[in-house]
């Protein structure tokens, strides 16, 4: 049997992501999360911490599962901030894989609450205010708000492209300088 295949890449431009760059040690799991523009290194809930570097995935196959764990962190002089952070990326285990599956779907509603600070940037979106005022979005909203089954109303609005348009503005808004997490 073959060993997993692996991959080690370095995530170098962590200010956006200050906060929770900060809070990494060695062996943390992080996740790879689809964008628009290429994969993003998130946290397990979610906070970007990067754009994963051309190429650095091409020996997977798309959409196979894979395990990331952070291999290395390298914080500024004199502990303020870090300057980078080595990802190792490889093939899941068929656990692995389930534990993957586990983070990405949280247990409550609450994971997927804004937090203050992001409420404030979302507020303060002048482009997303203007946008808001089209009625077809608004009705958008209140379906998916309203839908029994969420997440496929969800999937239904997200082929629009107006409400496409919205939640990547919305996305931008909350996290500033992170690929959009559209798929």
């Amino acid at each position: 049997m073959r060993p997993p295949q692996k991959v080690d890449f370095v995530l170098t431009d962590l200010d956006a992501a200050h906060a929770a760059a900060s809070a990494l040690k060695a062996g943390d799991r992080v996740a790879i999360a689809p964008s628009d523009d290429g994969p993003a290194c998130t946290t397990p809930r979610g906070t970007c911490l990067g754009r994963v570097p051309d190429g650095a995935l091409d020996e997977f196959h798309p959409g196979m599962a894979l395990e990331a764990r952070v291999q290395s962190v390298r914080r500024a002089q004199g502990g303020a901030g870090v300057r980078e952070v080595t990802v190792r990326v490889r093939k899941a285990t068929a656990a692995a894989a389930r534990q993957v599956e586990a983070v990405e779907e949280p247990e409550d509603e609450d994971n997927w609450r804004v937090k203050q600070q992001q409420f404030e940037l979302l507020v303060g979106s002048e482009s997303l205010r203007l946008m808001l005022k089209d009625e077809r979005l608004q009705n958008a909203i209140r379906l998916v708000d309203t839908a029994p089954e969420r997440e496929q109303a969800l999937d239904a609005a997200m082929t629009d492209p107006a409400f496409r348009e919205f939640t990547d503005k919305l996305l931008d808004a909350i996290h500033p300088g992170c690929p959009s997490k559209g798929s």
